[in-house]
């Protein structure tokens, strides 16, 4: 999970356009309208698209305070059924927290909070978790970056090294595994 996943209001982006760093973004509202939700009429109609924000914009107007408890309420239930759905083919559930790409020191109250919130929700249902902020901590975390101002999403050489930091902890974990 990237921080900025449970939150309201972040963009979804579905393909790669001449838009905006060649993406395309849309805002998905999987938070106060999600008992109405249809992710293919979401995705390709406009219409629809519309309607879903304006509603998702007033029912959050009506309650300030689920911008405060959204990103938690979201993200526990949906790793709730995430971990239940593995559980049930006993297939074991890892999750991989991806800082954004800037010193945790540079993170505004807003970005600590969806950080602290993840590892919360995570630690509540017992779920095994690699947080890569320790690793990325001495980085420059600016030069991983996909293009320049996008804090979210890494580069080839970024990815790589998530690659090697996950493949060397499921190596540990099967070795730790197979040796009992």
């Amino acid at each position: 999970f990237c921080l900025n996943d449970f939150s309201s209001g972040i963009p979804v982006v579905y393909k790669a356009g001449n838009i905006k760093n060649g993406l395309i973004e849309y805002y998905n509202p999987y938070s106060k309208v999600d008992f109405l939700m249809n992710n293919f009429l979401f995705r390709y109609s406009y219409l629809y698209r519309f309607l879903m924000l304006t509603l998702e914009e007033f029912l959050i107007k009506r309650d300030l305070q689920y911008r405060k408890d959204a990103p938690e309420k979201i993200s526990n239930r949906s790793l709730k059924e995430i971990k239940g759905i593995l559980n049930e083919k006993k297939i074991p559930l890892i999750t991989i927290i991806f800082p954004y790409l800037k010193p945790i020191n540079e993170y505004n109250e807003f970005e600590r909070k969806q950080y602290e919130t993840m590892i919360k929700v995570i630690k509540d249902l017992k779920i095994d978790y690699i947080d890569l902020h320790p690793y990325f901590a001495n980085a420059n975390l600016y030069q991983l970056r996909v293009f320049s101002n996008d804090q979210i999403h890494p580069s080839v050489k970024g990815h790589k090294i998530v690659a090697d930091i996950i493949y060397s902890y499921l190596k540990e974990r099967l070795k730790s595994q197979f040796s009992h």
